[in-house]
């Protein structure tokens, strides 16, 4: 069973803005070479994969 709580794990609060961490920040998750667009291109890889005619697929 999930739960949502909508509280910060920590209290935390910048005293001015970081562009520079902030971008930093951006490029892990999608940035070109993110997570998000390694997994996508691993996605539509497989998709792109033909298998035999002749060969059942099971799942």
């Amino acid at each position: 069973m999930l739960y949502h709580m909508k509280e910060l794990q920590y209290q935390a609060k910048p005293a001015h803005p970081d562009p520079v961490y902030t971008k930093k920040r951006q490029e892990v998750p999608g940035g070109r070479s993110g997570e998000i667009s390694f997994i996508m291109r691993y996605l539509f890889q497989g998709f792109s994969c033909r298998a035999d005619a002749n060969r059942k697929i099971s799942l």
